[in-house]
């Protein structure tokens, strides 16, 4: 059985759709098993749509370091709110933390210090 070729405009199409998906947040792996099951294409060809599609949005946040900084913090922001509606908290937990620690909001217990005198018992 032949397949049908995508034509110039469906392949447009398709990047774009990739993009769209990239940037709201979809794993590499998991949009390729989407793109490669909702499109019929091979592994191989859901995989060149995918990487072709992540390589043109890295380029596009890699105009200064600050800029690629607000994109990832928006994308975690993004995944901790989408997380938060669909009742994944473990997936809230693990964006919050994350930001924590790219912004050093001081919020992780390592970096707190005990009260003076605590722990070391009473005395007389």
């Amino acid at each position: 059985m032949t397949r049908k070729r995508a034509t110039v405009s469906e392949k447009k199409q398709r990047r774009a759709y990739v993009l769209r998906m990239i940037g709201e947040g979809w794993g590499l792996s998991e949009l390729t098993t989407h793109v490669q099951d909702s499109w019929g294409l091979s592994r191989a060809q859901a995989r060149r749509y995918v990487k072709d599609a992540h390589t043109e949005f890295v380029n596009d946040y890699e105009v200064e370091d600050s800029g690629l900084l607000f994109a990832c913090i928006d994308k975690l922001e993004r995944v901790a709110r989408t997380s938060m509606e669909k009742g994944q908290y473990s997936n809230t937990i693990g964006a919050i933390k994350l930001l924590n620690e790219m912004l050093r909001l001081g919020a992780d217990q390592k970096s707190m210090r005990a009260p003076v005198g605590y722990g070391q018992g009473w005395r007389r």
